[in-house]
């Protein structure tokens, strides 16, 4: 039975994130709410089926390499461009007061320094898949608050991988400035090198593989670039969705972007799908009912503050008022990507299982909060 117990583990996990994921449509919110639900009814800790935490942990590790791949493939300089004023000044302005924002709380609510930095970082990061499946909902896809707040998305998205940079540093495994400069020296080597190496090899080697003609082949040697960039950065002290972003960034300045897009989403899907659920199954409700007072005020902190400062950001960037309202609004909450940072943070020790749990539930009331907002 043990040799087809990782087996039983996927479909204990993927078909309680389907009925998870469908309950959650039903009631208009987010699927992946529904899949981190689902996480928690079969976690250890709640009754009833159970399925084993290490073994979809490891599924989900791919999960954030994909999902970190995914956006290194779309990621759209041409979008940034085209609101770059209110994109890059905004996020400038926004990231590092949201940050602020975050680690007071963290603080205020007991957190030590570093726990509180991570919880900053969290709060910085807002759900763009979130935001763009609530516009498409509403036909406002081509509103001027639509682009506005994807191109915030892009550039608050982006600065996940310094962030990922310097969780050892902020975890103590790279100490002071030192380690700063060679989290960030080993960032940028590692940057050049991608590139480098990525124009002169990827770019050829995947037109010898599509000129063979076989999906399969050109699937098979894109999850080879991105699972083995991943790796290469790992062995270097930086983290599997670092690499596998950058590999992204490199395959989305070849021919093929559309294609390795529409190869890799699938695989993608299921496999973020898993990450999803394994967060679930981390949330120890009992936990979260003894500090609701604190994941409250978290929640409102984020909501409140992000929503102010997201607004004032594309103020003084030039946007109008009510662009600036809009777009903040469907900002103003915790996304996926504050999960694969928090996952991050919880592996290098600056958080506990239980400031873990607590982030999670943070964003998934900001999520809940934001079609009410809207």
């Amino acid at each position: 039975m043990e040799d087809v117990r990782l087996i039983v583990d996927i479909v204990i996990a993927l078909g309680a994130a389907t009925i998870g994921g469908l309950i959650a449509q039903r009631l208009g919110l987010p699927a992946l709410i529904g899949y981190i639900l689902a996480g928690l009814a079969i976690g250890p800790n709640t009754p009833g089926l159970v399925a084993d935490v290490d073994r979809v942990q490891l599924l989900a590790n791919l999960g954030v390499a994909l999902l970190m791949f995914g956006l290194g493939v779309e990621f759209s300089l041409s979008e940034v461009i085209r609101v770059r004023r209110a994109a890059l000044l905004g996020g400038a302005i926004q990231i590092p007061l949201t940050v602020v924002l975050g680690t007071a709380a963290g603080l205020a609510g007991g957190w030590t320094l570093s726990s509180a930095l991570l919880l900053g970082g969290a709060f910085a990061i807002s759900s763009s898949i979130v935001a763009l499946k609530v516009l498409l909902g509403r036909g406002e896809m081509e509103s001027p608050h639509a682009r506005v707040a994807l191109g915030l998305g892009i550039v608050q998205d982006f600065s996940l991988a310094p962030m990922l940079a310097l969780i050892p540093v902020i975890a103590g495994q790279r100490g002071g400035g030192f380690g700063i400069a060679e989290s960030l020296l080993i960032s940028a080597v590692v940057l050049i090198a991608a590139f480098l190496l990525g124009t002169r090899l990827v770019p050829p080697l995947l037109r010898v593989v599509a000129r063979s003609g076989s999906r399969e082949l050109f699937m098979l040697t894109v999850v080879a670039i991105a699972l083995g960039v991943a790796l290469a950065t790992h062995a270097v002290g930086l983290s599997l969705g670092l690499g596998a972003f950058l590999a992204g960034i490199v395959v989305s300045e070849t021919d093929f972007e559309e294609q390795v897009l529409a190869d890799i989403i699938p695989i993608r899907d299921i496999f973020a799908t898993l990450f999803f659920v394994a967060v679930g199954m981390l949330i120890d409700p009992f936990t979260l009912i003894a500090q609701w007072q604190l994941v409250l005020g978290f929640a409102l902190v984020l909501v409140v503050g992000k929503l102010l400062i997201i607004g004032g950001a594309l103020l003084a960037a030039g946007v109008d008022h009510r662009t600036s309202t809009l777009a903040a609004v469907f900002m103003a909450q915790m996304g996926e990507f504050s999960f694969v940072l928090a996952g991050s943070g919880f592996e290098h020790g600056l958080i506990d299982i239980a400031n873990y749990g607590t982030i999670l539930s943070v964003a998934l009331c900001s999520i809940l909060a934001m079609p009410i907002l809207v």
